[in-house]
């Protein structure tokens, strides 16, 4: 009974609604030949008014393609789930799993309590952007000369294109 119906549905969408992928091929073939056509200057004076008519049909039949690929991969989705769906969600919860941060060893002193271990990260990342990180250069021990004023003006002065 199922196949019988199938096959009559197919038939009437073929007769009612022009065959589908066959009706865009022939409409975008009209199409192309009124628009060579009128590019020639061998057009019937109505060319604009069929074009319009031409190009609504087309707009038509790929709103229709359109639809039945739409059903067809809903009609997928529900007949074989979505895979993927399980298998990012694997995915995630083992990441979570691994990137979580259960125990820490602070200060020779190993820390389980989530509420301390939240405290300790923040503490150490407190401790790490808050300090200063330059280094002074009369520590590094160097002589560095100083520059005179003819220097300063050779290292300010722009580039030529022969530097370059």
């Amino acid at each position: 009974m199922l196949k019988v119906s199938k096959e009559v549905a197919r038939k009437w969408y073929g007769s009612n609604n022009g065959g589908g992928r066959a009706s865009i091929t022939e409409l975008e073939k009209r199409i192309t030949a009124l628009e060579s056509e009128m590019q020639n200057g061998i057009a019937a004076p109505d060319a604009w008014d069929r074009m319009i008519v031409l190009k609504k049909a087309l707009w038509h039949e790929y709103r229709i393609e359109e639809s039945i690929w739409i059903q067809k991969s809903r009609l997928k989705w529900i007949q074989e789930g979505d895979r993927n769906t399980r298998f990012f969600h694997l995915v995630a919860s083992e990441r979570k799993r691994v990137n979580a941060i259960k125990s820490l060893l602070v200060d020779n002193v190993m820390v389980e309590d989530p509420l301390n271990v939240k405290k300790a990260v923040v503490d150490h990342f407190r401790d790490a952007y808050n300090r200063t990180h330059a280094l002074d250069i009369k520590n590094i021990g160097l002589d560095f000369g100083k520059v005179n004023e003819e220097e300063r003006l050779s290292l300010q002065k722009p580039f030529t294109e022969g530097e370059i």
